[in-house]
């Protein structure tokens, strides 16, 4: 309800609003509180039915949101009549009116039902019964919250962002508490149960998968960093800093080296907006510092854990990883310390002295040097793969250790060569559309059950690459519009930026996510959070 002054007196004329339109509204912040609420921590029976059970759950609210929808919007005709849409005067300024995640979105519906029309499997591809279960029904359900958070979510003061906000840290927390306890062999929900001891090391938290709570975590940490990083609320930010601490902490957890690329991402697009003054700087540089002491705890803890004889599933897989013990080795440790005092200091004295410092120079310099080292990289790692596996001899032979071979990746490598084989055998149309949501598995069966039985004693059912997913499943136009919607609300977010920091968060966010999903899937657990995400996102980009 708003209001306005009337010309020649003080009396409020008040602007109604109709009642299909405050029902849409109120649905959507509704819906979007209890998910942020209870999403990420809900489970039933432990790990055994997790996929189900959350699924089960997402549909039951989304569905009871979409009947509410539809009711408000029946109201809302009933109120203001049906409008026809004002036909542009030009496709071009049609293209000009919409916005590219939006028209991305489009592109991504059309995708969705055509593959699934053009499906050997059209049954599975719509219901997704197996497997993820993401099959366009769900995937459906994803686009819509997307289109009525953009819409209808409205957050017009600061209680009722602070209520979303505070739902989405206390939900979190917990999935990073229970996450961090059972690292540690700690299980109060009892989640284990119903498993094998050997399936231990396999899940973590309310998430599930290893892999998957890794990849979640790629989305939460580096929209808590950006919270952070534009905070002034000293309470807050106590909160996000030891939110941060624990969630760095139950990454290492998640025993996945996957979590490195997203937070990694993360840091990187904080570095970027925190090279503007000596405040950004030194804000980047806490952040630093929580990263460090989340390092620093946890070497002491396994410290700890080694002299007491510790037994814990994950704690053992931990271990045995190369990279992440070297990174919170107490060498490491000290050596980063040593430095981060040292810029700490430094950043203070400038600070201090208010003496420019040419922190834009030092960001086109790290990003060049970043992008020639990625340029090289991917020069080099093709070249690597112009010869046979092993063919390297002499002083070359280390290229053979960037070989795209079966066991690439763990076992990336022989899904990744095997999928994109399979998809050049499609029909042009399945090409173009895909073969079908949640048909990657049937794909790969057709010409690789056997071997994959006898190499692995299972089946792939995903690509472990977002990108050769969404290309299998939807075909070239669903993963341009599926990549498209998030690339589009990167460059949304890192252009009004200046306007609103806030969206700092969906850069990084965002930014995190693609970064993990190069090896990594989309799962019931993160993709409809990375939707609802999106939605909220476009709620703030228009300042409500």
């Amino acid at each position: 309800m708003s209001s306005r002054v009337g010309k020649g007196n003080n009396k409020k004329t008040k602007v109604q609003q109709s009642l299909g339109e405050t029902i849409l509204q109120i649905s959507t912040f509704a819906y979007v509180f209890w998910m942020l609420l209870t999403y990420p921590v809900f489970f039933h029976d432990g790990f055994i039915d997790i996929v189900r059970s959350k699924l089960a759950y997402y549909k039951g609210l989304t569905f009871l949101f979409l009947a509410v929808a539809v009711i408000g919007l029946l109201v809302y005709w009933v109120d203001n009549g049906i409008k026809a849409p004002k036909k542009p005067t030009s496709i071009l300024a049609w293209f000009k009116d919409v916005s590219k995640e939006d028209l991305c979105a489009g592109i991504f519906v059309v995708a969705v039902i055509l593959s699934t029309l053009m499906s050997d499997y059209r049954s599975e591809a719509f219901w997704g019964t197996e497997g993820r279960r993401l099959g366009a029904m769900v995937m459906l359900l994803y686009l819509f919250v997307y289109r009525m958070c953009a819409k209808y979510l409205r957050m017009q003061n600061g209680k009722l962002k602070a209520a979303l906000l505070w739902a989405f840290i206390a939900s979190n927390a917990v999935v990073i508490l229970i996450g961090d306890l059972q690292f540690w062999g700690i299980d109060i929900f009892h989640m284990y149960d119903n498993l094998i001891e050997t399936q231990y090391a396999m899940f973590i938290s309310t998430i599930g998968n290893i892999n998957v709570n890794a990849g979640y975590l790629c989305l939460i940490l580096p929209v808590v960093m950006a919270f952070y990083f534009v905070s002034e609320h000293k309470i807050r930010k106590v909160v996000y800093a030891v939110f941060l601490v624990a969630g760095i902490y139950e990454a290492y957890a998640t025993v996945s080296d996957s979590w490195l690329l997203g937070v990694g991402a993360g840091y990187l697009v904080l570095f970027w907006f925190a090279c503007k003054s000596h405040d950004g700087m030194w804000k980047f540089l806490q952040l630093c510092g929580f990263f460090w002491l989340a390092n620093f705890l946890m070497r002491l803890t396994l410290t700890t854990g080694e002299a007491a004889g510790a037994d814990a599933a994950l704690y053992l897989q931990f271990r045995e990883l190369s990279l992440q013990n070297l990174i919170t080795s107490m060498g490491v440790v000290i050596a980063a310390g040593i430095v981060l005092v040292l810029c700490f200091l430094l950043v203070g004295l400038l600070r201090k002295k208010q003496v420019r410092f040419p922190y834009l120079l030092v960001r086109r310099v790290v990003f060049i040097a970043l992008a020639v080292a990625a340029v090289c990289a991917i020069v080099v790692f093709i070249v690597a793969n112009t010869r046979g596996e092993g063919e390297w001899q002499g002083t070359y032979a280390v290229l053979n250790r960037l070989q795209v071979t079966d066991s690439f990746g763990s076992n990336r490598g022989y899904v990744w060569k095997r999928c994109l084989t399979a998809y050049w055998k499609l029909p042009w149309y399945q090409k173009i559309f895909g073969y079908g949501l949640n048909c990657f598995g049937q794909l790969m069966a057709i010409d690789y059950t056997q071997e994959m039985m006898t190499l692995y004693n299972g089946m792939y059912i995903d690509a472990h690459n977002e990108a050769f997913q969404f290309l299998v499943t939807t075909g070239i136009v669903g993963a341009v519009g599926y990549f498209g919607i998030l690339i589009g609300a990167v460059v949304k977010c890192a252009k009004k930026a200046a306007d609103n920091p806030l969206l700092i968060a969906g850069v990084a966010g965002i930014l995190g996510y693609l970064a993990q999903a190069m090896v990594n899937n989309p799962q019931t657990f993160l993709t409809p959070t990375v939707f609802l995400f999106l939605g909220v996102l476009k709620c703030i980009e228009k300042k409500e």
